[in-house]
């Protein structure tokens, strides 16, 4: 009998042994899961950017954060390099990174950013400048109707212009973009 209850013992030790090492493997995965990086608020998303290749910069200025919808956009400077990084709600209510974007060496740059689930006819074009702009004003011309929009130079910035997506006979949206300076110039070279 002795062997019999020392054998049960050293089983009953080895299934111990083996269920705390299962439980400790569960616990240490489902704490890497959650410590997943969301763009929930500032810090989080300055970690979500700096864990992607090329945006791993300590020089990140966040210059706006924007719901819409279930969609959240964030404006902000790499290196003084206009760029967005666009995040979406997960049923969980945390938010996702989902595409990112920078205009590396410019000081003005136009996104236009793909807004999932958005139920709209509008297309939304976003506007980022840093303190080295020097465009006052932008002329966008779309379909023959013309939009305006002021800028301040020598700072940073965020604008939105909000357009009605082409319908009935238009299919496409044709886009013409002027710059003028402070003194209403226009600039003769491309931004784009």
């Amino acid at each position: 009998m002795s062997v019999f209850n020392s054998f049960i013992n050293k089983l009953n030790s080895k299934y111990t042994i083996i269920a705390i090492t299962l439980i400790a493997i569960i616990i240490i995965y489902v704490s890497v899961i959650n410590k997943q990086a969301y763009g929930n608020d500032k810090e989080s998303i300055i970690e979500v950017i700096q864990s992607i290749d090329g945006y791993n910069s300590e020089s990140i200025e966040i210059l706006e954060i924007k719901d819409i919808h279930n969609n959240r956009i964030v404006s902000f400077l790499l290196h003084d390099s206009p760029a967005f990084i666009q995040f979406y709600k997960n049923p969980a209510g945390n938010y996702e990174w989902n595409y990112v974007e920078k205009k590396e060496g410019e000081s003005f740059a136009v996104f236009i950013p793909n807004l999932r689930d958005e139920k709209s006819d509008v297309l939304r074009m976003l506007i980022v400048s840093n303190q080295f702009n020097e465009i006052a004003q932008m002329e966008l011309s779309v379909n023959e109707r013309i939009f305006k929009e002021g800028f301040d130079v020598s700072q940073s910035n965020v604008s939105w212009i909000t357009i009605a997506k082409p319908n009935g006979d238009e299919d496409s949206l044709r886009f013409d973009f002027k710059y003028f300076d402070a003194d209403g110039n226009e600039y003769k070279e491309e931004f784009e």
